[in-house]
């Protein structure tokens, strides 16, 4: 089958766009319904899909012959790394889910965010329908940006208390805070601006038309005050994985290094602006902490924008009045910043145990609270995690293998620390904020190392195929974003489905091998 002399490649952008597009945006009831609108939303475009595919399929007689040619050598062929790894966790899985005593739970999610089985298997079936149907272009990029770029927006009016859309007006005083834009829990919302950021900054840093550059760089001003206003430090953990890996393709060129200071001194710049305004206007916006509070209390940040933005304009007026062209850079510039950010990696393990085992956390002041992990640490983070691990490690053999099913912490949970919850922190943790740790507990060891090596496939497979098409390195570095940010973030279907269908859209692009150009 030809995939060219078919509409099954039409059929695939009506349903991305809605999910790159619809998803985002879609509400019903507020902030009351947000999280099952957004999950019925995905499943009912899953499903409309699948049936325009069979219907299509059996119309066209497209399906009678593909299923006579569906034989284990040609499979075998057809498949790649990324295949067999998604196609693996998808079994895990659902050895998870048969050997679960709680199988109703683990096949719906119903106990936790709806994560279960049944949402795993629509983000198989979605991937192998988008990496064999879907023609990737660089504009799907754009009106995914453009629908984020709403969201954000609304995002930074929801931190000047505007309710525009009136989402807050029935909240209590102090979930308005926990909320904010089309997306609901401010966690989740930083997750996606995150994304966003790690797109519109790899576009921004490799786009050479101008039009285009300048599209980009708006982009990029709009996410990063968003990110800011966003109230939660995910995003940060996401924007130092960004600033510290992108130098990896940005140190190529010499464009790409002077618009990786650029981005670096935007973020800073916009960074002081938030707060200027907050100074300014304290009593109408929403007041921002932590992380915040680090960065913007670094007494020479001013002198440090001021002196990044001096720097880039001479290099900027250097280059326009000596006529440099754009030209490939020594690897030994990356292949240096590869090397220090080694050695920064080990410097950060070194802290962490001088902080944790060594007891010297009183000599690094004000980030003490982000490097020692104790029951406290990230908003009760740390104690989730260490009653998590502590079950595990109760856990018989087989339940450590293959957990207890999808979405099952919550039942795990109930049993074993409901009352050690209520009594610490007054509430109950119906997950343990860590995507990969809730894998470990909930579809066991082999899920979750499963999952890690679809991750990890998938990025190496970008980057051997696709490092010279540029929105197939910007997509997958929202996923890599996402990624990072899940270390603290937790599965859901309001932001999860989106990560899921990038990376589907960018192994579709490494499949067409002669899909290139920007």
């Amino acid at each position: 089958m030809k995939e060219k002399k078919t509409k099954l490649p039409v059929i695939m952008a009506f349903y991305v766009t809605a999910i790159l597009v619809g998803l985002p945006i879609i509400y019903h009831d507020y902030y009351y319904d947000i999280l099952q609108v957004k999950y019925y939303y995905y499943c009912g475009c899953v499903a409309a899909m699948l049936i325009a595919v069979f219907f299509y399929t059996l119309y066209t007689g497209i399906l009678k012959k593909s299923c006579l040619r569906l034989n284990g050598k040609i499979i075998g062929k057809s498949f790649t790394v990324v295949d067999w790894a998604h196609m693996v966790f998808w079994l895990l899985a659902a050895i998870s889910t048969l050997l679960s005593p709680f199988k109703y739970e683990a096949f719906w999610g119903n106990e936790g965010r709806l994560c279960g089985f049944f949402l795993i298997t629509l983000y198989t079936v979605s991937y192998f329908c988008i990496t064999r149907w879907f023609q990737m272009r660089r504009w799907y990029v754009d009106i995914f940006l453009a629908a984020g770029l709403v969201v954000c927006l609304f995002g930074i009016t929801d931190f000047f208390n505007l309710d525009l859309l009136g989402f807050e007006k029935h909240l209590g005083s102090v979930e308005i805070y926990m909320f904010t834009s089309f997306i609901g829990n401010v966690n989740f919302y930083t997750e996606l601006v995150a994304i966003y950021m790690g797109i519109a900054a790899v576009m921004w840093i490799g786009t050479q038309n101008k039009i285009r550059s300048v599209w980009y760089f708006i982009c990029l001003w709009i996410i990063f005050l968003a990110a800011i206003m966003g109230q939660s430090d995910n995003v940060y953990l996401a924007m130092a994985a960004l600033f510290s890996i992108l130098p990896l393709y940005a140190f190529r060129t010499r464009r790409g290094l002077k618009r990786y200071f650029v981005l670096i001194a935007t973020f800073l710049t916009c960074l002081k602006i938030v707060e200027w305004v907050s100074g300014k206007y304290w009593e109408k916006v929403i007041h921002l902490d932590s992380m915040y509070n680090v960065l913007t209390g670094y007494e020479k940040l001013t002198l440090i924008i001021i002196s990044l933005w001096v720097v880039i304009a001479v290099v900027y007026l250097y280059d326009y009045m000596g006529k440099k062209k754009d030209e490939t850079l020594s690897p030994w510039l990356w292949r240096s910043w590869l090397t220090a950010f080694i050695a920064a990696v080990l410097g950060v393990c070194y802290i962490l145990y001088d902080v944790n085992i060594a007891g010297h956390g009183s000599a690094y002041g004000s980030l003490q609270g982000y490097l020692k992990f104790d029951d406290n640490w990230g908003s009760a983070r740390g104690f989730v995690w260490r009653t998590a691990v502590e079950n595990y490690k109760r856990f018989p053999l087989i339940r450590k293998i293959f957990g207890y099913g999808p979405e099952t912490f919550s039942i795990i949970a109930y049993y074993n620390n409901a009352h050690e919850m209520n009594e610490a922190y007054g509430l109950f943790f119906e997950n343990v904020h860590n995507e990969y740790l809730q894998y470990l507990m909930t579809i066991g060891l082999m899920g979750m190392l499963g999952y890690l090596v679809l991750l990890g496939s998938s990025f190496v497979t970008v980057v051997r195929k696709g490092a010279d098409r540029l929105y197939l390195m910007a997509v997958m570095m929202g996923v890599f974003c996402y990624a990072v940010q899940a270390v603290i973030n937790i599965s859901q279907p309001i932001v999860t489905p989106i990560m899921w269908t990038l990376l589907s859209m960018g192994m579709a692009g490494c499949r067409n091998e002669n899909n290139k150009g920007e």
